[in-house]
C-alpha cells in the first residue's frame, strides 16, 4: 500500500475513532516518527531524522497538553514524567546519533501504547456489561480532538 493510500485509512480511522482511538493513533503517528528517524541515522540522512524527530516533538507535546489533572492526578503526572522521558531520550539520541537509540524509545513507546489499547478493550467490554448510560463516555469528541497533523503514517 503506498503512503497517500495509507494516510486516506488513518485518516478516516482517527475521524471516526473514540478519544482512545485518537490518543491511539498519536502512540502510532510517534512511534512510526521515531523508526523512520532510526532508519534515516543508519542512512546518514541526518535531514530526514530531522523532519521525523521534529514532527514526533510535534506529537509529544500534543500528547503531554492532552493528559486530564482533574480526571486523574496520578496518572496525568505518570505520563508527565514518560514524556519528560521520551523526550530526553530523544534528544540523547539524535546528539549521540544512535540509531539503537531511537529503536529503544520505539518500543517504549509501544509498550504504553498497548496499554492505553488495553484499556480501551476493558471499557468496550464494560460498556457492552453496564449498557451505554453507566459507560464512562465523553461527549464533546471535537474538545478532545488532536489538534497535531497525523500527516506522517506510522
Amino acid at each position: 500500500m503506498n503512503r497517500r493510500t495509507e494516510l486516506s485509512y488513518r485518516i478516516a480511522a482517527v475521524d471516526a475513532s473514540d478519544p482512545i482511538g485518537l490518543l491511539l493513533a498519536l502512540y502510532d503517528t510517534l512511534s512510526g516518527n521515531l523508526r523512520r528517524a532510526a532508519a534515516a541515522q543508519r542512512d546518514g540522512d541526518i535531514g530526514r531524522r530531522c523532519s521525523e524527530l521534529n514532527h514526533a516533538y510535534m506529537v509529544l507535546g500534543q500528547l503531554e497538553s492532552w493528559a486530564d489533572q482533574d480526571r486523574d492526578k496520578r496518572l496525568t503526572e505518570s505520563l508527565a514524567i514518560f514524556y519528560a522521558y521520551i523526550r530526553d531520550r530523544m534528544f540523547s539520541a539524535s546528539l549521540s546519533q544512535s540509531a539503537s537509540g531511537f529503536d529503544a524509545l520505539v518500543e517504549m513507546v509501544s509498550q504504553v501504547r498497548t496499554t492505553w489499547q488495553q484499556r480501551a478493550t476493558s471499557l468496550t467490554l464494560e460498556v457492552s456489561q453496564s449498557g451505554p448510560s453507566e459507560a464512562p463516555l465523553i461527549q464533546d469528541r471535537a474538545a478532545v480532538r488532536p489538534h497535531v497533523a497525523l500527516s506522517r503514517t506510522a
